[in-house]
């Protein structure tokens, strides 16, 4: 149980009735979240700053009075959903909250607001504006670092340096992770879970060209070697890509290359190691082992291992859950290493996901969804989001346990992922990383579909995302 050494001295309370927002768990084990009302009716009647209430989010006068009825009083937590109910990984963070909410012992209540649906980033701007955030959700590392730039999130560690359990479990987060949800020297998340990438491939079509599965530390030329022998498109294909900037950071950075240099004040697309990676992908296309631009705004992209038309796919975390539920024969395997890592290390990136507590009045609800955000990196919590999700979890303690070991490494498709983790590489996360990335993009289809070359491309690409990165700094 989180043990708390705050004081609590002043209480947000609620309604037990019916009509209050609440999660449950249906009967085949997948959080079904139910929401009877909106969030407002759970908070109460409006307040005198209008419908959401008093300044502060929480609409505490309505919420007090609903629940002085039935004498009950709890501290009531809002969080906010990133993704749909549905989505993989949110099962995974309603779990966490829920399981996190019971071993309250009845001092918590969870509230899913919004009626439970996706919320965009500007909307979680939006309400940090008004003055009516959530109390907690959880948010890509750069998402975070935007959200942070308005002044609207806690810095995590004096929130809860007087918790004695935060210091051991902050020992226990694998540090790349605290460092991509750091901006200036501010932690404005508690690392929860990551979502990076590996390699899919088909172990049918491998075989059926004579060929084992890759071995550890392939190349980029043992990785071509085994597509010209293995495709046949253009009914298989050796390799698909959506030519986004995920999927060409991976050939970047398997060739040693970075987004940014350490220091995160220069934009580095356009060194050798990039120019050579974006020059290879490219050829995958020339040679016919990739397919073509088809003229659409995507390019045509599809992902195509579940039909077995692709011999090597990108692969992502949350796809693993989905396929072993509808029976496709895939396998995992690390992405192979360019010629200038010289180091041979393996390599991901990805987004880092984090814990976001947002700054309230009630200062209860604050230091609660902090203990929410502590609690889901904790031993019980991370293993809540393995369980749930297969998704690579941010605890280096839990990772390494041998309880950890002993229950999930014989999964030989989730495995692989789990051995990149301390070469995890996160998205770069100054305030206005995402539109780069959307430039990045931008640029990269245009070199699939012959509109520009690999040096032209990335040249443009470095210039708008430094711009962005200058004001980044300047924040």
């Amino acid at each position: 149980m989180v043990q708390t050494s705050r004081a609590v001295t002043r209480r947000t309370s609620l309604t037990m009735l019916a009509g209050a927002a609440g999660v449950v768990l249906a009967a085949c084990g997948e959080p079904t979240v139910r929401v009877v009302g909106s969030p407002e009716e759970a908070r109460g009647p409006a307040g005198p700053a209008g419908p959401e209430g008093p300044k502060g989010a929480t609409g505490q006068q309505g919420a007090q009075g609903a629940a002085g009825a039935v004498g009950m009083s709890q501290v009531l937590v809002e969080y906010w959903n990133k993704s749909r109910p549905s989505h993989p990984e949110q099962i995974g963070i309603t779990a966490v909250m829920k399981a996190w909410e019971e071993q309250g012992d009845g001092r918590y209540k969870l509230l899913i607001g919004q009626n439970a649906q996706a919320v965009s980033l500007d909307k979680f701007k939006t309400s940090i504006a008004a003055g009516a955030p959530p109390n907690i959700s959880v948010s890509y590392n750069f998402n975070g670092s935007d959200l942070n730039s308005t002044g609207g999130l806690v810095n995590i560690d004096e929130q809860l340096k007087a918790e004695k359990e935060w210091g051991e479990i902050r020992q226990t987060i694998y540090p790349q992770l605290l460092r991509s949800n750091t901006w200036k020297d501010f932690l404005y998340g508690i690392p929860a879970y990551n979502s990076y990438f590996n390699m899919y491939y088909s172990p049918a079509l491998l075989q059926a060209a004579g060929l084992g599965e890759p071995k550890e530390g392939w190349t980029f030329d043992e990785f071509l070697g085994m597509a010209q022998q293995a495709a046949k498109p253009p009914d298989i294909w050796g390799y698909n890509s959506a030519w986004v900037t995920a999927h060409w950071m991976m050939w970047f950075g398997s060739n040693g290359g970075k987004f940014t240099n350490d220091e995160v004040t220069k934009v580095t697309l356009t060194s050798p190691e990039g120019l050579e990676a974006l020059e290879w992908e490219l050829g995958l296309v020339q040679k016919n082992l990739q397919k073509p631009h088809d003229g659409s705004g995507g390019g045509g992209y599809k992902e195509l291992l579940p039909e077995q038309k692709v011999v090597f796919q990108f692969a992502v975390p949350a796809r693993l859950t989905l396929y072993k539920k509808d029976n496709i024969s895939f396998a995992t395997t690390k992405f192979p290493i360019g010629p200038k890592n010289t180091a041979g290390t393996p390599y991901t990136t990805g987004a880092a996901y984090a814990f976001n507590v947002y700054k309230h009045e009630d200062e209860d609800a604050q230091h609660a969804a902090a203990l929410a955000a502590m609690w889901g990196a904790g031993r019980d919590g991370q293993f809540i989001f393995a369980r749930e999700t297969n998704v690579p979890l941010a605890s280096r303690a839990v990772t390494e346990s041998q309880e950890y070991i002993n229950e999930f490494s014989g999964d030989t498709e989730y495995w692989p992922f789990i051995e990149v983790n301390p070469f995890f590489d996160p998205y770069p996360n100054y305030p206005k990383y995402w539109p780069c990335y959307g430039i990045l993009t931008t640029q990269l289809r245009r070199v699939w579909a012959g509109e520009a070359g690999p040096r032209e491309a990335l040249e443009q690409a470095q210039r708008e995302s430094q711009v962005l990165l200058d004001e980044s700094l300047a924040l």
